[in-house]
């Protein structure tokens, strides 16, 4: 991830609030945040991750600390009101239970406890690739949740170049993330559509895909908390 994607949206958010501290969620090896902390000298950052190996990679700098956290501990970590802006990308649809709406709990859990380590004038920057449906809205989600999830269908959706086979993976709606959004108290105040993702036919027809993107939502809280 390149500073430059997101920097359209928060160039300007940091000019207004200089100082800015950032939280990068799922972070790994903090290679955005190192760019983040070259480009905005100003500001520091925390890179959480559950992955001791990976935080063990971290390039030292005085305005960075690493945090080994799992998403669902979030809020007891962190203070309330701790952090300007909270990344989470590409991180969400790897949060997945033994059920689909179990899986979609666990998202919208994790969103609501960004909210509670959010400060009031913060904001959440989420990336995922958003799955919308031919027919029914979160239909293609939910397949493909089960497709990649039944550990008997693996070595078949693992043929078809999912990664996550036998695992499960949360691809959902448009109209679905701006629901949890939502539900967290926050609202999509803009939108980056950064790539039309293509998928062939095999992958599309039995999923009942529509369209698949990827997007980037810069979120605010709807009410001042």
């Amino acid at each position: 991830m390149r500073v430059d994607e997101v920097g359209a949206l928060l160039a300007p958010y940091i000019t207004a609030h200089p100082g800015t501290r950032f939280l990068d969620l799922g972070g790994g090896t903090g290679r955005f945040a190192d760019l983040l902390l070259t480009r905005y000298e100003s500001c520091s950052a925390v890179v959480a991750d559950n992955s001791e190996l990976l935080l063990s990679r971290n390039q030292p700098n005085p305005r960075k600390v690493t945090s080994r956290v799992e998403a669902a501990d979030l809020a007891k970590v962190f203070q309330r009101k701790s952090f300007d802006v909270i990344f989470v990308h590409r991180l969400l649809h790897h949060l997945v239970g033994d059920s689909y709406s179990e899986s979609i709990g666990f998202i919208q859990d994790v969103l609501g406890q960004c909210a509670k380590v959010l400060k009031p004038h913060g904001r959440l920057s989420v990336i995922e690739n958003v799955w919308d449906g031919r027919f029914v809205d979160g239909l293609a989600s939910r397949l493909l949740y089960y497709g990649t999830s039944l550990r008997m269908a693996a070595p078949v959706a693992r043929r078809l170049g999912a990664n996550t086979a036998g695992t499960g993976v949360c691809y959902l709606s448009d109209r679905s993330w701006r629901h949890l959004f939502r539900h967290a108290g926050m609202h999509v105040e803009a939108e980056q559509v950064f790539v039309n993702l293509r998928f062939p036919w095999y992958v599309r027809y039995p999923t009942l895909l529509k369209r698949a993107r990827s997007i980037h939502y810069w979120c605010a809280a709807t009410e001042p908390s």
